[in-house]
């Protein structure tokens, strides 16, 4: 997308994590982007990604309800662009085991 060549992004990331698990990159589904800030064109079918709007600290929690492989890419934007807000920050991911009867 920004020209970069030998730069893997997101899905060459996952792909190759995923793939120990016996996922090929044909299965993976689309990316669950929760902070990175895109912008789509109806009519032209464009995206623009933008600076994010999300700020340090910010955070979500998500429920799975049955067993799942779950792989993490922090767009591995080391050539800074609009994506990481022109800066490369660190993600931290906390995974909690299943509470029973919660």
């Amino acid at each position: 997308m920004y020209g970069f060549s030998d730069h893997d992004g997101c899905w060459e990331i996952l792909s190759g994590v995923l793939a120990p698990f016996g996922i090929s990159p044909e299965e993976l589904p689309d990316a669950f982007n929760v902070f990175m800030n895109v912008e789509y064109e109806a009519v032209s079918g464009e995206r623009h990604i933008k600076e994010p709007v999300s700020r340090p600290g910010d955070y979500f929690e998500i429920r799975l309800e049955m067993d799942c492989i779950v792989a993490f890419s922090n767009c591995p934007e080391d050539a800074l662009t609009p994506c990481n807000g022109w800066r490369c920050t660190p993600l931290k991911v906390e995974i909690y085991e299943a509470i029973e009867g919660k």
